[in-house]
């Protein structure tokens, strides 16, 4: 960051050049208007690969499912970078960890206000036990001034639909303002009949005064959000060039499929459908409750003490129906 100052008084005198440096790593911030020209409710994590050295992969659109998730930043991937929301830990980002949740299970992508990737070594201020290629903070947006209703429609191909609502309350007295919102999600996967659904609703308060600012925030999350494994090419490249990952609705498919190995008919393993295995449905299913109390107090002009307490709460894991076997299930945990 720097300020460049200089004077033109005198013709032909030399400018004085003033630079102050206020950071010492680097820092991208992406608003929550840049993230809804990307594709409205899309995840904060996926629009972070508009930013130079971030590569994010997913099955869906909107980039919502973890179990999904490829991301990279300048070589770090996500279990290795910190993650928060508002200062609350959301854990390493693996799907069903024991430490938080999602920033896109966090928060409705339209109520963010903005996305900051803090890239390179971990930032010591930030509440996470993986922070070591850098953090990545979300920002919910505050109420607004002013009462107002807002509502977004989202359509595609492939049944898909995203609905939003959300109602400021304006300053209600004393510096003291709400928003609630929520949205329902539907969507089907292109090459079989995995349908993603989910509802979301967040709710935020903010008082402010001379001594400090308080805030409360409560979000809920209950999705179903099936997976999606790569479309590969097919062994043999007659009329179909390629081969479906998952068999689902077609049982007597999988059937025959899963059937084709020992100890049904003396084969090894299963047929591989070109370089993969197909499954028949997985899907993860999980509902999210988070809330958290802050107060920053204005201790003096120059110093502030922020204290903060939170709750999460999840329930639901999801289902799998594929080969197991070929990942050393269930052979890995063996019982007696």
């Amino acid at each position: 960051v720097g300020q460049v100052g200089s004077n033109d008084n005198t013709a032909g005198e030399e400018a004085d050049i003033v630079v102050t440096g206020t950071v010492t790593r680097s820092v991208s911030q992406i608003s929550g208007a840049e993230i809804q020209a990307i594709l409205p409710g899309t995840s904060p994590l996926k629009a972070l690969q508009t930013l130079p050295g971030v590569t994010y992969l997913t099955a869906d659109p909107w980039g919502n499912n973890e179990q999904n998730i490829s991301l990279f930043i300048h070589g770090f991937n996500a279990q290795q970078l910190g993650y928060t929301l508002d200062g609350v830990p959301l854990g390493d980002q693996q799907y069903g960890n024991y430490n938080g949740l999602s920033p896109q299970r966090a928060i409705i992508s339209e109520d963010v206000g903005r996305v900051v990737l803090a890239s390179g070594a971990g930032d010591l201020g930030t509440a996470s036990t993986s922070n070591l290629g850098g953090t990545i903070d979300t920002f919910s947006s505050d109420p607004r001034d002013v009462f107002g209703i807002a509502v977004q429609q989202v359509a595609g191909s492939y049944s898909a639909s995203r609905s939003y609502v959300r109602v400021d309350s304006g300053d209600i007295g004393g510096n003291t303002g709400f928003y609630a919102s929520g949205v329902r999600q539907r969507a089907r996967a292109w090459d079989f009949d995995g349908r993603q659904r989910g509802w979301q609703a967040d709710a935020k308060l903010v008082n402010e005064s001379k001594t400090g600012k308080l805030t409360a925030y409560f979000a809920y999350s209950d999705k179903t959000e099936p997976n999606e494994d790569a479309t590969v090419v097919a062994t043999t490249q007659a009329y179909q060039p390629y081969a479906r990952p998952f068999l689902y609705p077609n049982f007597n498919q999988a059937l025959a499929y899963y059937g084709n190995r020992l100890p049904y008919n003396g084969a090894a393993t299963y047929a591989a459908s070109g370089a993969n295995y197909s499954n028949y449905y997985s899907d993860a299913q999980r509902t999210d409750y988070l809330g958290y109390a802050k107060y920053d107090w204005n201790v003096t002009d120059g110093v502030t003490w922020s204290n903060q307490a939170y709750f999460h709460h999840n329930d639901g894991v999801g289902v799998v129906a594929g080969p197991i076997t070929v990942a050393g299930l269930p052979l890995l945990f063996p019982s007696t």
